[in-house]
């Protein structure tokens, strides 16, 4: 497999939700939903947890290996601490000691780990969440088995703050949220996508679903069906919508009981909305959110978002930018969210040393297969590029050796004594030439002819402007004579300076100048004598 799947799960009050999400190159993205009804166990027919965690999987992601999982927020301890310090090394390290003494329990037996929300100049703000060793054990205990494994222990939570860096209103730095579930809610308030404050109450749907079970005689699951079709007529004032008619002589309600079910609906959402405001009032005025998300099975009730804006005096508002309209998914999907963050952004209890001893399903190969076929397709096209380059190679080493042979055969006037090594043989030959060419200037000790016309020509008036006629010039040993013509007697001088400047020349002398008669240009005759100086002398 090319692709990479991992199953979020939300372990509820009463259903198990699960999202199953598909990564590819980067890409997230969940391609699965489901939902089952707990079974309740007595004590002595097994742990309760594990038994519907299994059946869970094995009913619909039997072939899946990979798990997210969270510990609820009434398994563990919530804490907020104020440090004394601003270095986040620091503080981190002195968090297991700052709440030891706020702890029912020894922090030996337990797992602290902390957010650290807010660093002024001088304190450091940390949320700290504190399990039992047992929790984490209970936890994990389904996933201990064959090939599942579990890759993330977070908490609910944490993990419905990392919502927020989806959404696309980025100008809105204090948020809130609300998470409604069937016996527990949560209120977050988040800072720049980062949690600063969490607090749980136990005031969910369960309250208002028995109070519909009470007043019509129903079962928990027609009354919370009733709940959800018609909530938006009761927490509205209306006497008795007309709307309700079919459901009147279907559940024999009477004037009486709308009523009550009305008013118990109202002092529900009046609790709500109190125990909301204790959370909003622990925040300081300037970290008053500005906006309160919604989810949890709570969120499906219509009209219950209007009615907690009109309480709170805040908008209330389901996310408008996740890819669940579901909010009963919410959390799962949170979950799978929150396990694609950089570690440093996340509570994850499995990278404490308790949990990792656990996790004895941590290491398989089998889950690094995806790793290992691209590894293995990268490393085919390696070393076919490799040898077609060695291959290639051969080729224009052949094609250029051929090319040197020729050169050879062409310069030296013979074959290449060996055609595989023609440079080597080349370098060889040439360097006995130059041998044996440095052993005939030793032998002579002098310059030649051609290096004498060289300098002498170099070192000569540029003609152009100096103009002369030169008649004759002989080399004989190493004296050479000069014959020419100027036009003027002071022009042989700029002759026998431009010589006397040279080092290859010296005893320079003027042995004849005289006037010609019957001449218009170049008039003077002039005779240059000089010696060549030996390499010797120089």
């Amino acid at each position: 497999m090319l692709y990479d799947q991992y199953l979020a799960i939300d372990y509820g009050s009463r259903y198990i939700k699960g999202v199953l999400f598909k990564n590819v190159l980067g890409t997230i993205t969940p391609i699965r939903f489901e939902t089952l009804p707990k079974i309740h166990l007595k004590d002595e027919e097994g742990d309760e947890y594990e038994y519907n965690i299994i059946r869970f999987i094995q009913s619909f992601f039997p072939e899946e290996s990979k798990f997210l999982v969270n510990i609820s927020v009434d398994r563990l301890f919530i804490r907020d601490l104020m440090i004394p310090l601003t270095s986040e090394k620091a503080v981190r390290e002195i968090i297991p000691f700052e709440v030891e003494n706020k702890l029912p329990f020894p922090t030996e037996s337990m797992e602290v780990l902390g957010i650290l929300s807010k660093i002024d100049i001088e304190n450091s703000y940390v949320v700290t969440f504190n399990v039992q060793h047992k929790e984490i054990e209970r936890v994990m205990s389904p996933f201990s088995r064959g090939d599942a494994r579990i890759d993330c222990l977070s908490v609910d939570a944490v993990v419905l703050a990392s919502l927020f860096p989806r959404s696309h209103d980025k100008n809105i730095s204090y948020l809130g949220q609300i998470h409604i579930g069937y016996q527990i809610c949560i209120f977050n308030a988040v800072h720049n996508n980062k949690l600063y404050h969490t607090r749980s109450f136990h005031y969910g749907t369960k309250h208002l679903i028995e109070i519909l079970s009470d007043e019509l005689n129903l079962e928990e699951e027609d009354a919370e069906e009733f709940l959800t079709l018609l909530s938006n007529y009761v927490f509205d004032l209306e006497e008795y919508p007309e709307p309700l008619d079919f459901y009147r002589k279907k559940y024999k309600i009477s004037n009486s009981n709308w009523k009550s079910i009305q008013s118990k609906a109202s002092d529900y959402l009046q609790y709500l909305a109190q125990e909301i405001e204790k959370s909003i009032f622990a925040l300081l005025d300037t970290e008053r959110p500005s906006e309160i998300y919604i989810s949890g099975g709570g969120s499906k009730f219509k009209g219950i978002e209007e009615k907690l804006t009109i309480a709170l005096d805040i908008p209330v508002k389901n996310y408008d930018f996740i890819e669940v309209t579901d909010g009963s998914y919410t959390l799962a999907l949170a979950t799978g969210y929150h396990y694609r963050l950089k570690s440093s952004d996340k509570i994850d209890f499995l990278d404490t040393a308790f949990a990792k001893r656990l996790n004895k399903n941590s290491f398989k190969l089998s889950n690094f297969l995806p790793h290992l076929i691209i590894s293995g397709i990268s490393l085919f096209i390696l070393l076919t590029v490799f040898i077609f380059g060695i291959i290639i190679d051969k080729r224009k080493i052949s094609q250029n050796q051929a090319i040197l042979a020729e050169k050879y055969k062409k310069g030296f006037g013979e074959e290449a004594p060996d055609p595989e090594n023609v440079l080597p043989s080349a370098i060889s030959k040439l360097k006995a030439e130059q041998k044996k060419t440095e052993i005939f200037r030793l032998f002579l000790n002098k310059e030649s002819v051609l290096d004498t016309l060289v300098e002498i020509t170099e070192i000569y008036p540029d003609k152009e402007t100096f103009p002369f006629i030169l008649d004759q010039f002989t080399f004989d040993g190493n004296e050479v004579q000069i014959f020419g013509r100027v036009n003027e007697f002071s022009e042989i001088g700029t002759v026998e300076q431009a010589f006397e400047k040279s080092s290859k020349f010296k005893n320079i002398k003027i042995l004849n100048k005289r006037l010609l008669t019957g001449v218009a240009k170049y008039k003077i005759a002039f005779k240059i004598r000089l010696e060549v100086a030996s390499p010797d002398s120089e």
